[in-house]
């Protein structure tokens, strides 16, 4: 009978936030829908159960996902009944970087905007997903007087949504550029000696051709012996932002790439650690 056992699943799972994490961890898992049978005289061949799952970091959602798939396999088991487990992975925990959240709040403050910190929430946001790939900062602007988010009565004040979308982000754009500029200054000022060092210590296969201009390099990978496609890909997606593909511009041979230095220090450290490890792992 799948209803006892259904109902058996639901209330051990809560035991997952109250005997297995953190008691200080905001954690949720709730079941919201429940479906079996068609009829009040037949048992039910099967239940459904839907529901959800919210946490504040990856590592206590993977600790939820794991302790829900144990007490399902082994209620089933108990109950001689078989379980399939659909997980769907929602969006991730919204995690804003501290830098990105400072200049925010300078930006905010410089504006006149009235500031005050958002309790932390549960709810899915779509915008983790970009935060996942770059640091940033997530803010909710207010929007007037109105009924809550959802809700068919919600409006949104004309006047707070111009001053926020106009004078707001023009100017941080402008103290965006400014900081990112400011971060690429060392990393330009290296010179060629520090930049063949640099390379030396995060790539000591790679050579140091000569500079173009201020802000671009070439770098000879040739010692890795790699078609100049694997090499490509290997630079697209491992290094980021910070490197050109070569065969756009021209080469003075097979493993030349063309590295753009002025980007954010951070970055290109970050760009050349990747790279190092899928270069090494080839």
């Amino acid at each position: 009978d799948v209803i006892p056992l259904a109902a058996h699943f639901i209330s051990a799972l809560q035991t997952i936030v109250s005997r297995n994490s953190d008691p200080f961890a905001a954690n949720l898992v709730s079941i919201t829908r429940i479906t079996a049978g068609n009829t009040w005289n037949v048992l039910p061949e099967t239940a459904e159960l839907e529901g959800t799952v919210r946490s504040l970091t990856p590592e206590n959602r993977q600790l939820i996902k794991d302790r829900l798939y144990a007490l399902a396999q082994n209620e089933a088991a108990a109950f001689g009944a078989k379980v399939a487990i659909d997980w769907i992975q929602g969006p991730p925990p919204t995690i804003n970087d501290k830098a990105w959240t400072d200049l925010f709040l300078d930006v905010a403050q410089k504006q006149g905007f009235t500031l005050q910190e958002v309790p932390k929430s549960l709810d899915g946001e779509d915008f983790a997903y970009y935060q996942e790939k770059l640091p940033g900062v997530f803010a909710s602007i207010g929007t007037g007087l109105s009924a809550p988010n959802h809700n068919p009565k919600f409006k949104v004040d004309p006047a707070a949504r111009c001053k926020t979308s106009g004078s707001y982000c023009r100017r941080s754009t402008k103290e965006a550029c400014q900081r990112c500029l400011s971060s690429a200054v060392p990393t330009i000022r290296l010179g060629e000696s520090g930049q063949k060092d640099y390379l030396a210590n995060n790539l000591p296969k790679a050579r140091l051709i000569e500079p173009e201009g201020t802000y671009l390099i070439w770098i000879d990978f040739s010692a890795y012996n790699l078609p100049d496609e694997v090499l490509d890909d290997l630079i697209i997606n491992k290094g980021s932002v910070w490197l050109d593909s070569a065969h756009i511009f021209g080469t003075g041979g097979q493993g030349f790439q063309r590295v753009n230095i002025a980007c954010p220090w951070q970055v290109l450290s970050d760009g050349l650690s990747r790279l190092s490890k899928a270069l090494n792992n080839v």
